[in-house]
């Protein structure tokens, strides 16, 4: 029995390894906490191996024989990302940044006197932290202007930049006991508080030579959009943890998130110089502008539900880890919405929403 037992859970084992994933941007399981459990990449789903147990499975709280506080940082984290083409040819964005990368501080209580051995756990802790910085410029020859208009090839000038900078801070409180000798049960309560900014400035301009016969002297295009938003939601993580002869198991279920509170803010200005929206070219080329701001929008922000399963076994003197995530997926849906959108409308006309269209 204890060999079969064996060859069932390596089999487990080896179907972690070997399955296909797919992710979403907040899925976050690679963040790593703790001393032991950042070695690990968060696999100690099945064993009490540090404070950080109360967001990874509380259930394993259980296991802590005394009442301890844990504080750890990493040092510096340095990005280097390079996307050829990223905005179409010639568009390459580049990001270089110099950050602080996620800390923990993170303790466990353990009662003097429990029955049932209850332990509690608390963390607060970076989440997640992103800045990135993107920019390129394009200079060249293109005919983008109808040769009756502007004969031959006109200079096309264009630059991009887009900045984000995302923060978001979790506080956690969780208890853990045992049911059984051999199986135990945890909850926790994840309070997480979001924000983030983003800039997006794009401008392109077809501007055709002197003396070219030229009946259009420039058209072009000016995009500036900067928003900013704070969320705060919660969810709740059910562990058990048991023992089976050598082989310990854990299993994490993590509820939808539940949205507390969260406000936003966009600022946007849009415009063309010199465009014509028909293609008919006996109607005349005109202005468009739109300009809008949108304060106190209610903001929304959603984590998927998620399962992941954990197994561990010592083997001598070292004992291997193992756990897989499942995350469930989620609707599209805006984190801001400022409302219905509208069409252009020419000359210098204010709008009170931002065109999606032009």
């Amino acid at each position: 029995m204890n060999t079969l037992w064996n060859t069932i859970i390596i089999i487990i084992i080896s179907l972690m390894v070997v399955s296909p994933v797919e992710a979403q941007d907040n899925h976050y399981a690679w963040m790593q906490f703790g001393s032991r459990n950042g070695i690990l990449n968060n696999a100690n789903l099945s064993q009490f191996e540090d404070q950080s147990a109360v967001i990874v499975n509380p259930a394993t709280l259980s296991e802590a024989t005394q009442s301890s506080f844990n504080f750890s940082t990493n040092a510096v984290g340095f990005n280097n990302i390079k996307f050829e083409n990223g905005l179409g040819e010639g568009f390459t964005i580049k990001n270089s940044s110099l950050t602080i990368l996620p800390s923990l501080a993170a303790g466990v209580i353990k009662p003097k006197k429990s029955e049932k051995n209850l332990v509690i756990g608390y963390a607060l802790h970076t989440n997640n932290t992103d800045l990135l910085n993107f920019s390129d410029r394009v200079e060249t020859k293109i005919n983008l202007i109808n040769e009756t208009e502007s004969p031959g090839e006109e200079n096309y000038l264009a630059q991009y930049n887009i900045t984000t900078n995302l923060d978001e801070i979790a506080i956690i409180g969780g208890i853990g006991w045992n049911l059984t000798p051999n199986l135990s049960l945890g909850i926790s309560q994840n309070f997480l508080y979001r924000t983030q900014e983003y800039a997006q400035k794009f401008s392109a301009y077809a501007i055709p030579d002197k003396g070219s016969g030229a009946s259009v002297d420039l058209t072009g295009t000016n995009y500036d959009y900067y928003t900013r938003y704070s969320k705060l939601i919660t969810y709740t993580k059910i562990g058990l943890h048991t023992k089976l002869k050598e082989w310990d198991l854990g299993l994490a279920i993590s509820t939808p998130t539940l949205g507390i509170m969260g406000t936003g803010y966009i600022l946007a200005d849009l415009s063309l110089s010199n465009i014509r929206l028909d293609e008919d070219l006996n109607v005349p080329r005109k202005n468009y502008l739109a300009n809008g701001e949108f304060d106190k929008i209610k903001a929304q922000y959603k984590y998927p539900v998620n399962a992941a399963f954990g197994i561990s076994r010592p083997f001598g003197k070292v004992r291997m880890y193992g756990s897989v995530s499942w995350f469930g997926k989620i609707k599209t849906y805006n984190i801001l919405d400022p409302g219905m959108p509208l069409s252009c409308n020419h000359q210098a006309m204010k709008m009170s929403c931002i065109p999606t269209k032009c």
